[in-house]
């Protein structure tokens, strides 16, 4: 069995070296900071970023299936954005009519016919279904017939 003055001594030796180690922790917080270096801009030479437009991407990846319904419904020659609604269990669903179908007249229009529509995700590809159809009866039978003809040689823009 340790006695008593053994005990002491060892805490005494634990409570030394704890005083040690807070010590050398504060000489390294009261040390100087050392300024850092600052660094020198890079000189590139001949290299040029390419430029991209932002509205060339879409905005919100499309489903598939739901750009086979309209390809299906319409033709490849109309657009299609997505945007989801953040407060809604919706999205908003646009078609983009291309300006040789568009029933519009271009002073209303801003340069695009976009028909959009909010649609819940429970309705999906049928809901989109539905929209593309509505769009289809509404362009008028004259250019209902020119779309279905433009079918086949229609082809979705890169």
């Amino acid at each position: 069995m340790s006695t008593q003055k053994e005990i002491v001594s060892n805490l005494v030796k634990d409570v030394e070296s704890l005083k040690l180690s807070v010590a050398s922790l504060e000489e390294k917080v009261n040390a100087p900071v050392v300024a850092p270096v600052e660094a020198k801009p890079v000189e590139t030479v001949g290299v040029v970023a390419p430029e991209v437009k932002l509205d060339e991407f879409p905005k919100y990846p499309i489903p598939p299936d739901f750009i086979a319904v309209v390809d299906e419904v319409l033709n490849k020659d109309f657009g299609v954005e997505l945007e989801p609604l953040p407060d809604s269990a919706g999205f908003n669903f646009k078609i983009i009519v291309p300006e040789k179908y568009s029933n519009t007249p271009p002073e209303k229009r801003d340069g695009r016919d976009v028909r959009p529509r909010v649609i819940s995700y429970a309705e999906g590809a049928n809901g989109i279904r539905l929209w593309a159809e509505k769009v289809l009866e509404n362009l008028g039978e004259d250019i209902k017939f020119r779309i279905v003809q433009d079918r086949p040689f229609a082809n979705r823009p890169i």
